[in-house]
């Protein structure tokens, strides 16, 4: 069955807009339009009108021609460019600058570049010293410059000439000659040859060499950091005190104690096989002492030998609102100095045992406990006629029953240093050996 394809028709006079791509023919004037969604385009129609001057009839013959008949491959003026069968085309040689290049140009802008790559001296280039040109070295490799007058400027022969020439003694040994090797290597055997360079001396003045005098000494001032030069005289800190003959170690260390040498093995076996809280160093009787807010209270233990302590606590007989700050330092020239532990604070709000888990290895030596109250709390401590660790005594000069230091401040790295001295009764700390 056929089908037949009608277009919009009507007079002219009612042809409405047409849309994209609609066709419209008007029934009285024989015209045909086509539409593009905003106004409607006439069509021409040979058969009606004739072709536009200079324009070919649209047919159905010309639609279909692939190479219209003015397209040509050749440089024909006004006419179509065709590609041949390489797909080639063929173009007059440009006479403006917009207009497209033929093959000649582009291979002679090659040419000159591979032409002007191969020039040895190119853009004017010399080799004399002529200003605003490109340096190229002469047949010899050289080059000339002009005498240099500022300091980045490149020197010339003459130049160092006059250098070496000069009668000012700038090379240190009166009127200057340039130096032969033998000559200088004889200055250098000679500088070796001194037994005193370069203002060395024996005595202890800043900013000069160490000379030994003649007996092989020599003086240094007073030490004042860790590794600054040990002279006679001075003290060390028990940190400091070095280790003494393998299989040995230095006990009784500190200033006015003179060192003492034991068996390696002394400190050994000295803490039972068993866990059990303890103030390392102490021993005797308990008593309660009332805590001052805001104290530091520095408790000197002694630990005999290298031991891993799991707990730190104490026990808070009548309460008080606050905490207690508890923590541990070194220990340097019998009184605390760096921070080793800050173990935390417990509540003193309520009566009992309180206790921090630590985990904290100290070797054999001496240390300070620390405990900081923010109430005034009343805590088990030591009776005044406990047994403090003997060195302690001899180290410090305390009395028997005022072992604990003391100090009104806050924490700090290094610790406050103390003021004052308090009983027994405020050693209430106690450490929990693993």
């Amino acid at each position: 069955m056929s089908i037949r394809i009608r277009v919009r028709r009507g007079p002219k006079a009612r042809l409405p807009v047409l849309g994209a791509g609609e066709f419209g023919f008007t029934t009285d004037t024989k015209e045909v339009f086509i539409g593009d969604g905003t106004a409607n385009h006439e069509l021409e129609m040979t058969a009606r009108k004739g072709a536009p001057s200079g324009y070919a009839a649209l047919n159905a013959a010309s639609l279909v021609v692939q190479n219209p008949a003015s397209a040509t491959v050749t440089a024909a003026p006004n006419s179509i460019v065709l590609r041949d069968a390489f797909g080639r085309s063929k173009i007059a040689a440009p006479a403006a600058a917009d207009d497209i290049a033929q093959r000649a140009q582009a291979d002679a802008v090659q040419t000159n570049l591979d032409i002007h790559s191969s020039l040895t001296i190119a853009h004017g280039a010399v080799s004399a010293a002529m200003a605003g040109r490109i340096v190229v070295r002469d047949a010899n490799a050289r080059a000339s410059f002009a005498a240099p007058s500022a300091a980045g400027d490149v020197a010339i022969l003459s130049t160092v000439t006059d250098h070496a020439a000069a009668t000012t003694g700038v090379h240190g040994v009166g009127t200057s000659v340039v130096e032969s090797v033998a000559g200088a290597q004889s200055k250098v055997d000679i500088h070796g040859a001194l037994t005193a360079p370069h203002g060395a001396t024996d005595a202890a003045i800043a900013g000069r060499l160490v000379l030994r005098d003649a007996a092989g000494r020599a003086k240094f001032a007073a030490p004042a950091a860790a590794g600054d030069a040990l002279i006679r005289g001075a003290r060390l800190t028990a940190a400091e005190m070095p280790d003494g003959p393998i299989g040995l170690v230095l006990t009784g260390r500190g200033p006015g104690v003179n060192p003492v040498y034991e068996a390696a093995d002394y400190p050994r076996n000295l803490k039972p096989a068993i866990v059990r809280w303890a103030l390392p160093g102490w021993s005797g009787g308990s008593r309660d002492g009332v805590c001052t807010a805001n104290v530091i209270y520095y408790i000197p233990i002694f630990v005999s030998e290298t031991t891993t302590y799991i707990r730190v606590g104490l026990w808070v007989l009548v309460a008080s609102a606050g905490t207690i700050d508890i923590r541990i330092f070194s220990w340097r020239d019998g009184v605390p100095h760096s921070l080793i532990l800050s173990a935390g604070t417990v509540d003193t709000g309520t009566t009992g045992p309180k206790e921090i888990i630590i985990s904290q290895v100290l070797t054999r030596g001496y240390y300070f406990l620390a405990y900081r109250c923010t109430g005034t709390p009343i805590c088990v401590g030591f009776s005044d006629d406990a047994r403090t660790p003997a060195a302690i005594m001899r180290k410090l000069g305390w009395g028997t029953t005022e072992s604990v230091l003391t100090v009104m401040a806050a924490y700090a790295d290094p610790a406050p240093a103390p003021t004052d001295i308090a009983r027994n009764m405020f050693a209430v700390l106690v450490l929990r050996e693993n």
